[in-house]
């Protein structure tokens, strides 16, 4: 357009403030390539437009729809139908193109497919690669707000192509613009399903296509923020699973203004929050975790009185309370743990009496009696441990029998099952604690088959290796200790490699360290053990820096570093030796002032006093002094 009045005409037309333009000049690119669309279809067909044609300018939310229309009234027919076919593609190339063409009756053809690429609002698509394309998002939004029938044939026939091909995102994509409900449902169930077979790149891709998703209710809204939550969490990647969790939250909350007494939302609203306390339980958040869970309670009990038989209320309302003891037990208050998970079993066994082969009810049911062991074995009621362990590990069972391939039991068996293996240990019961711990692992390998990458099943195959590798050292197996703990680290370093800020994987994988270093030690190869607890420290102050107040980092940290100490002692590396004592005292410190109740943690920082006070303070100075 070489004349100035003209210019300045389509200039003011594009503007999104034309009357204020000459003042703040705000030229939308999108409007103005329109507008030279249409200048250029217009010169092809032997007529000049004038400045005149411009001239009235129609409101800002009409702009799309006044340009749209009057370019596509100026081009070929069949062009045209293949703007607003090839505006249901997120992306599009030229083998797409004409297969749009046959099963939406249009004429394709290179040449046309070369006069739809040169318009403007025709970009080309980076993420898909060379000769993609994609419709500018205001034109495919135009389309959808009209419902335009030849776009919503594409949808049709482009649901079937990509179901044919065997891409499930792209498929669910349009399935969502023919109906939202039915591609929303679609959408969370095959990415829930991926996640727990741990098939991540579906999980990606299944993302990629999530903000394009249409989520017409806050309700599905929430649920599907849930189980991003739930990815990213799998993933360590604390802040945008605490985001996607705090979304999901505030998702229910307005659907509940909407509908209070709908109990489906009060059950999702409880389950979410128990996710979110959760994390925040890992953060060493732990009063906002308390409060998460005093809250997903609230809201179960809510759905309750309006559902009192609901199993899946039940069922949230036992996590969420095992969830809590685990919480308190953590922070050493240990009757009201012991109250949690009593409730949380009651809760299951309400479940259990409606449904008694409900699998996920049971495997429950089986964690909660775990994690009740875990805290009468850690209070020496071993008997009780031993029932509860027991208990849980026939829940479990009772789920295999129904679901032999269930990942989820399978794993959360090799839980209890190593931690009756750590009880049968304390207790001398050697031979009884092998073949706990190597049913646990073989457990987990069961797991592994159906979800070889799964965070958690490695992470606890790890555990239960560096048990039995302990056990074993006990036993003076030292080449079969050696092998267990390696063999726990090599498990370890597979979680940090798909999640490296995973707490649990970092936590574990100092104690697996620490545990080798113990065994050097035990076989006076002081070199190699300084060099692992070295190692250790490594991962536990990684862990640290995620999560300052983790009580288990603290703990095992400061543990590492007594024994540390103690091995540069006997090497008579004092002033070291010396350092690592009161930075293992300063860690016990600050592990107690946030769980003052801890008995063995505080006999720990009791004894390691006690060594630093037999010093003397003559003594401690003169180390310092010689190590400056």
């Amino acid at each position: 357009i070489d004349k100035a009045d003209f210019a300045d005409a389509v200039i003011k037309y594009a503007s999104l403030n034309p009357d204020d333009y000459w003042e703040n000049l705000q030229v939308h690119p999108f409007y103005l390539g329109l507008c030279a669309d249409v200048v250029l279809a217009e010169r092809k067909r032997g007529i000049e437009l004038l400045a005149s044609d411009f001239s009235r300018i129609p409101k800002l939310e009409n702009k799309t729809a006044e340009l749209t229309d009057r370019l596509l009234l100026y081009v070929d027919r069949e062009v045209r139908l293949a703007v607003h076919s090839l505006s249901a593609c997120r992306a599009f190339d030229e083998d797409l193109y004409v297969k749009l063409g046959v099963g939406c009756h249009f004429q394709a053809s290179s040449a046309n497919f070369e006069v739809l690429t040169s318009f403007s609002f025709v970009w080309k698509s980076e993420k898909r690669g060379d000769n993609w394309y994609r419709i500018h998002d205001l034109l495919r939004r135009l389309d959808a707000d009209r419902d335009n029938p030849k776009t919503r044939k594409a949808h049709d026939f482009l649901e079937q192509h990509y179901r044919e091909v065997g891409n499930a995102a792209e498929a669910i994509f349009h399935a969502n613009r023919l109906d939202w409900q039915r591609g929303v449902e679609e959408w969370k169930e095959v990415f829930d399903e991926a996640l727990r077979k741990s098939r991540y790149k579906e999980c990606e891709a299944l993302l990629e296509v999530r903000d394009e998703l249409w989520i017409k209710s806050d309700y599905w809204l929430g649920r599907v923020s849930r189980s991003e939550g739930h990815y990213y969490a799998q993933f360590a990647r604390y802040v945008e699973a605490k985001q996607e969790y705090l979304e999901t939250v505030a998702a229910y909350d307005r659907q509940l203004i909407l509908t209070p007494d709908d109990d489906a939302t009060l059950n999702s609203k409880g389950n979410a929050l128990h996710r979110l306390g959760e994390l925040q339980a890992r953060l060493s958040e732990f009063e906002a975790a308390k409060l998460s869970y005093s809250e997903a309670i609230a809201a179960l009990n809510s759905a309750l009185l309006i559902v009192p038989d609901d199993i899946d209320v039940l069922r949230n309302k036992g996590i969420a309370l095992k969830c809590l003891g685990e919480l308190q037990a953590k922070l050493s208050e240990f009757e009201a743990a012991k109250l949690s998970y009593s409730e949380a079993i009651a809760a299951y066994n309400s479940a259990l009496l409606i449904a008694p082969d409900y699998i996920d009810v049971l495997r429950n049911k089986g964690n909660a009696l775990r994690s009740l062991g875990d805290l009468q074995a850690k209070q020496s009621e071993f008997e009780g441990a031993k029932l509860s362990y027991s208990e849980a590990i026939a829940a479990y069972n009772s789920a295999l029998l129904i679901a032999p391939d269930d990942n989820y039991v399978l794993t959360n068996k090799g839980i209890a099952l190593r931690g009756l293996g750590e009880l049968q240990a304390k207790q001398s019961e050697f031979e009884a604690a092998k073949h706990s711990y190597f049913e646990a692992i073989a457990a987990y390998n069961s797991a592994l088959l159906i979800a070889p990458d799964d965070n958690y099943v490695l992470t606890n195959k790890g555990n239960a290796l560096r048990g039995l590798g302990e056990l074993q050292a006990q036993l003076s197996e030292f080449e079969g200790a050696k092998q267990s703990y390696f063999d726990a680290i090599a498990a370890l370093n597979s979680v940090l490699l798909i999640a490296p800020d995973y707490i649990n994987a970092l936590t574990n994988k100092g104690n697996a360290l620490r545990g080798l270093g113990g065994l050097q030690a035990q076989l006076s190869e002081f070199e190699a053990a300084k060099q692992y607890y070295f190692e250790a420290l490594a991962a536990y102050n990684r862990a640290l820096l995620i999560a300052p107040d983790d009580i288990i980092v603290l703990n095992n940290k400061g543990i590492a570093l007594r024994i540390l100490g103690d091995v540069q002692s006997k090497l008579s590396e004092q002033q070291e030796a010396l350092k690592n004592w009161q930075e293992a005292l300063e860690m016990f410190n600050r592990s107690l002032a946030i769980a003052p109740n801890n008995d063995m943690v505080r006999n720990s920082r009791d004894a390691l006093q006690q060594l630093l006070d037999n010093l003397g303070e003559n003594t401690v100075s003169s180390y310092l002094d010689e190590k400056e």
